[in-house]
């Protein structure tokens, strides 16, 4: 299992389609500010998710963009804490949370990944 490290981070105009991306990303990742998230993803997770989100968005107006990165454990924190859904996630205790995020998906789709040093869609 070779898991890869993501910043994804979206604007969504409509809320219904804000609402379908919103529980995608949060289903695969920790929500790290309120459209950025942190991903930990197998290459086939990564398909998976990257194939909902296409067929969500109107790519006239919306966008997602997603990032390798470096794993949470070595991200910095600086200022404020902040929450969501009970989550502390700039505190201790993070790296622990974000090991198990990945595992939760509940996607249902099939195509593999190819090598995707940075995605826009």
């Amino acid at each position: 299992m070779h898991l890869r490290s993501w910043l994804l981070s979206y604007d969504i105009r409509d809320k219904k389609r804000l609402s379908r991306v919103y529980r995608i990303a949060s289903n695969l990742g920790i929500q790290i500010n309120y459209s950025v998230y942190y991903l930990e993803l197998e290459p086939k997770r990564l398909a998976q998710m990257l194939a909902a989100l296409t067929k969500v968005i109107d790519r006239r107006v919306d966008f997602v963009r997603l990032y390798p990165c470096s794993k949470l454990s070595e991200f910095h924190f600086l200022g404020a804490t902040w929450s969501m859904n009970d989550i502390h996630c700039f505190s201790a205790g993070v790296r622990e949370m974000g090991q198990n995020f990945a595992d939760q998906a509940v996607i249902d789709l099939s195509k593999d990944a190819d090598d995707l040093s940075a995605w826009y869609l």
